[in-house]
C-alpha cells in the first residue's frame, strides 16, 4: 500500500485544521500510522467531513461522542460529520486508513434534492453518530468490500480514479442510509446538555492547562459538582477529568519536545506539570517511552 501518512492539528474549538482534498475534489484517503504520529495517538477533534476508517493492522480504540468502539484489523468505522472523536492503538504497530468525504461530494448541487432528502437529514439526525462495520452482516460485508475498493483505486490512481472514488463513496452513502435504522443504538449518544458542557470544559482546559487547575476548577467551569463532572467525563470520554487534563498537557508537550530545544524541566513547567519527574512518569505511561527517548526518536526520523 503506497498511501501517504497524514498528521494534523486542531484549532481552539477542536476543529481539525487540515484540509482534506480541495474544492475541486473534497475527498482524501490517507494512512494513520501511530508510530509516525507525534503524540502516539489521534487527539480529540471534529471536522465537516464524514469519516470512514478501515483498520489494516492491530486493534484501534476509537472514542466517538463518548462511546468506546474497538475496531480490529479488517473492520471499519463510519463517523458522522461534526462528531468529536479520537483514537489510540491497542496493539503495537496498529494503523488504519482514513477516508474523509465532504458531504458536497455526495450531494453535488448545493440546494438540490439529493442534499435535502438524502444527505442533510442523516447528517443532522441523532440516531447514529458512528457505525462499526464488522463481518457480522451482509450489508457490513458489502461496505467493507467498497472501502477496500476505494483504497485500491486511490493506490493505483489511474486515469479517471477520482470519478471511481466518487461513485464508490456515493454507493457507500446509499447503503448506509438504507440500513441506518438497523444501527440505531438502544444506548443514546450524547444529550445536548452533555455536548454543551463538554464543549465548555474542553475549552476551559485548553485555556488553562498551563496553570495549576483542579477537579473543582474544572467542575466549576460549568457549575456542576465534582461528582457530576466525573460522571460527565465517564459517560462521554470514558476517562476522568483529571486524566483528560494530564493527557492534554502531554499532547501539548510533544510539540515542545520536537519543535524546541528546551530542557525537559522547562517543558514540564510550560505544559502545566508541577515537576519533571511526574511529567516523565505520566509521559511514559501514555506514550510508552520517556520524553527524552521520544525526542531522540523523533530527531532520528527527521
Amino acid at each position: 500500500m503506497k498511501m501517504r501518512y497524514l498528521d494534523f492539528d486542531v484549532d481552539e474549538n477542536f476543529r481539525e485544521t487540515t484540509v482534506h482534498g480541495d474544492e475541486g475534489f473534497p475527498m482524501a484517503v490517507y494512512l494513520q500510522r501511530f508510530q509516525l504520529n507525534q503524540r502516539g495517538y489521534v487527539i480529540l477533534h471534529w471536522h465537516e467531513e464524514v469519516q470512514i476508517s478501515y483498520v489494516t493492522k492491530g486493534i484501534v480504540q476509537f472514542f466517538v461522542s463518548g462511546k468506546e468502539i474497538m475496531v480490529q484489523a479488517g473492520e471499519g468505522l463510519f463517523i458522522r460529520s461534526k462528531c468529536l472523536h479520537s483514537a489510540k492503538p491497542q496493539q503495537d504497530e496498529a494503523e488504519y486508513v482514513c477516508i474523509d468525504i465532504h458531504p458536497s461530494l455526495i450531494y453535488g448541487i448545493p440546494n438540490g434534492r439529493i442534499r435535502t432528502q438524502y444527505v442533510d437529514p442523516y447528517l443532522k439526525s441523532d440516531c447514529v453518530e458512528a457505525i462499526h462495520f464488522t463481518q457480522a452482516s451482509e450489508w457490513h460485508d458489502s461496505i467493507l468490500d467498497k472501502i477496500q475498493k476505494i483504497i485500491r483505486v486511490e493506490d493505483a490512481s489511474e486515469y479517471g480514479f477520482e470519478l471511481e472514488l466518487q461513485l464508490t463513496a456515493c454507493d457507500i452513502w446509499l447503503e448506509i442510509i438504507r440500513n441506518m435504522h438497523k444501527s440505531c443504538s438502544e444506548e443514546p449518544w450524547l444529550p445536548v446538555a452533555d455536548k454543551q458542557r463538554m464543549k465548555t470544559i474542553l475549552q476551559y482546559v485548553r485555556d488553562n492547562y498551563t496553570s495549576k487547575i483542579t477537579l473543582s476548577d474544572i467542575a466549576r467551569s460549568v457549575n456542576i459538582s465534582t461528582a457530576e463532572c466525573c460522571r460527565l467525563f465517564k459517560r462521554n470520554m470514558n476517562i476522568s477529568p483529571v486524566e483528560y487534563l494530564i493527557n492534554y498537557r502531554i499532547a501539548q508537550s510533544v510539540r515542545l519536545l520536537t519543535d524546541t530545544e528546551k530542557s525537559i524541566s522547562e517543558i514540564a513547567f510550560l505544559a502545566g506539570f508541577g515537576s519533571s519527574s511526574y511529567y516523565t512518569e505520566r509521559f511514559r505511561k501514555l506514550i510508552q517511552c520517556t520524553p527524552m527517548e521520544y525526542r531522540r526518536s523523533h530527531a532520528n526520523n527527521q
